[in-house]
């Protein structure tokens, strides 16, 4: 049979390692130039339950295998965009979004033009339509290639076939699954255990309460979506609400206006009437919902509905978005017993976000621990592996204390200080009551489309942000507010300050946000060619009013990962020849000498947040480790009042 001798030895490697000994397994092996063992494609859960099996036993697997080539696919879109700019429909100003440049500030200082919204959205359709095309041919030619000596009765049926992604799902045998692992063609198995999607809403007391909206209406007052509303509530921003087994209710008054402008689309064979939920329907109010007393947070965004229950149908349900133009994904729901850990899900986001433009917002998930007294008490209390996705959004939840904001003690976040901090951002999430259902309702489901919304409005402002989820992000962390003092997480030093574990950079205020990047003064977007390291200078100033008024500095620092990890949980390093997190530390040096670091090395945003004493230029620097592959980067300076009383 193909591959036996290489997948014997892979057996044997199965059968005599552990996973603490996962690194070494190559030292058992023979040559990598005489059949190397492949084993290190094998995740270590998956190398454990192998361990246990049978060869002819199942199990459910989700295969990542040889990529499309990215960069056909960016010349392609290039030619289609100069078929319609020819044609006048539209313009080449949007093909700077294609190309790999130092600095937009610098294109910007030449004379460029900032995309509009319109031609934005058309390029990343288009791009969409050729990865879709690409995808799914090479994925077909894979999926017969791998089992082209199988028997046609005999050919596992795959569950998904990525059309968006160089991912598939099936059940293989324990044979199967050593064979295929030794082609070069794939490039990690994960077991696909598809874990328990969930919703946890938790009822509150509303007896004394005044109006039902009070809280609703401070809250948008608080995070600065009242001030954005001035602006703009999100128009043509499409925003994909996933939910688990059902659909929000559309038939309801709240819904009529969007319904009778044809801006929610609930998509077909995945949503009936029939399996509308109440959780759905309060995660689309916050959003888009309308009476005579409440207002949502994006009221002009168009929503496309679907249902998941599963990876399997959230991949497929995702990838319909996508198709039909979906920027922003809300997923408020959680996952239960997966562990904290980088998994298949994680990395199939972080792909989404890092390929397809798309703006993933997830909710960080509730405990009935209480996580803030005893964090270690319970396992479950972690981040878990849906919200691990680097790229993603993942927000957690506040609640209200006295007269101010305090962290919500059910909503999760990531104890362990080697991993990457999550949530990346914190919004209210408790006492929320919307028409869908009077009483109110408390959990990161709920805090989750309040900063969807919000970003859809961000998104609308900003061209470059619509393409680039990594600008919009360090836009969204750069305008927090402080909950509490931000903490060291990796240094002795009071200056070394990182995001805080359990509310990440703050809570958020968009307002802050779009201010900050009105124009490029003090933020930008680029690329880090490869081969070369990163090495960004930046001056600003902080004037002598913006100190007397207590004005806080806030930088943020992020790039999107390219998803290839392999077995490593910290993902700093990996069995996988190219590691896909760059060692990168921001400082700022105020006018007087003394220097603020991020210094987080295990994640792929930096945060710095301080007060300033003097006024003057002040210097931001990011410094990194050589890129591998280029590197697309965004940063963003605001310079406001960023504490909320606690």
């Amino acid at each position: 049979m193909k591959f036996k001798f290489r997948r014997l030895t892979i057996a044997l490697a199965i059968m005599l390692t552990t996973v603490l000994m996962l690194n070494s397994i190559g030292a058992t092996a023979v040559t990598k130039d005489a059949h190397a063992d492949m084993s290190y494609k094998l995740d270590k859960p998956l190398l454990e339950r192998l361990a246990q099996m049978g060869d002819d036993d199942e199990i459910d697997v989700s295969i990542w295998v040889e990529d499309v080539d990215h960069k056909a696919v960016k010349e392609e879109a290039r030619e289609e965009i100069l078929k319609l700019a020819e044609a006048g429909e539209v313009s080449t100003d949007v093909l700077i979004l294609l190309d790999e440049v130092e600095s937009y500030a610098e294109l910007e200082a030449q004379g460029a033009k900032e995309p509009t919204q319109e031609d934005t959205q058309t390029l990343i359709e288009l791009k969409r339509a050729i990865y879709r095309r690409v995808y799914n041919e090479k994925n077909t030619q894979i999926y017969k290639e791998l089992f082209k000596d199988t028997r046609d009765s005999d050919k596992p049926e795959p569950g998904y076939l990525g059309s968006y992604a160089p991912n598939m799902t099936m059940k293989l045998t324990k044979t199967q699954v050593l064979d295929i692992c030794e082609s070069d063609l794939v490039t990690q198995i994960f077991e696909d255990n598809d874990p328990n999607f969930i919703n946890i809403p938790t009822d509150i007391n509303i007896s004394n309460k005044s109006s039902i909206y009070d809280n609703f209406n401070k809250y948008k007052d608080d995070t600065g979506v009242t001030s954005m509303q001035a602006y703009n509530e999100g128009a043509y921003i499409n925003i994909g609400v996933l939910e688990v087994d059902g659909i929000p209710y559309t038939n309801l008054s709240c819904f009529s206006t969007a319904m009778n402008e044809g801006r929610i689309t609930k998509l077909a064979n995945m949503t009936t009437d029939a399996d509308a939920t109440e959780h759905a329907g309060m995660v689309l109010a916050i959003m888009t919902g309308e009476t005579s007393d409440f207002h949502g947070v994006a009221c002009d965004a168009r929503y496309i509905c679907t249902r998941i229950n599963n990876h399997t149908s959230a991949k497929a349900a995702s990838e319909a978005l996508i198709s039909n133009g979906a920027n922003i994904l809300n997923m408020s729901f959680e996952t239960i017993a997966v562990g904290t850990s980088y998994g298949n899900f994680s990395k199939w986001l972080d792909h989404m976000a890092f390929y397809h433009n798309v703006h993933v917002c997830k909710g960080s998930g509730n405990t009935d621990t209480d996580t803030e007294s005893n964090p270690d008490a319970d396992p479950t209390t972690n981040i878990h592996q849906c919200s691990m996705a680097y790229n993603a959004i993942v927000v957690g939840a506040t609640s209200i204390s006295g007269n101010g904001y305090c962290w919500a003690n059910y909503s999760r976040y990531n104890h362990n200080s080697s991993l990457q901090v999550k949530p990346d951002i914190v919004a209210p999430g408790t006492d929320i009551a919307t028409p869908v259902c009077v009483l109110p309702r408390t959990g990161t489901s709920l805090s989750t489309p309040l900063v969807s919304g919000s970003l859809a409005m961000l998104l609308r402002s900003n061209s470059y942000m619509l393409y680039n989820p990594q600008f919009a992000k360090a836009a969204l962390l750069a305008g927090c507010k402080n909950l509490v003092k931000l903490s060291s997480q990796n240094s002795n030093s009071s200056n070394q300050i990182a995001a805080n574990q359990k509310t990440g950079a703050g809570m958020m205020h968009v307002y802050q946000s779009k201010l900050a990047t009105n124009g490029f003064s003090m933020c930008d977007v680029g690329t880090c060619s490869s081969g070369n390291a990163i090495n960004i200078t930046k001056s600003f100033n902080v004037t002598s009013s913006q100190i007397s008024a207590g004005k806080k500095v806030r930088a943020a620092f992020c790039y999107n990962v390219k998803a290839t990890l392999s077995n490593q949980n910290n993902h700093s390093t990996s069995s996988v020849s190219t590691p896909t997190i760059n060692h990168t530390v921001m400082t700022i040096t105020t006018p007087g000498g003394t220097i603020y670091r991020s210094n987080y090395y295990n994640d792929n945003k930096q945060i710095i947040c301080f007060t300033p004493v003097q006024s003057g230029a002040y210097i931001m620097q990011i410094t990194g480790e050589t890129c591998t592959d280029p590197q697309d980067f965004a940063y963003v300076i605001s310079v406001h009042n960023a504490t909320v009383s606690y």
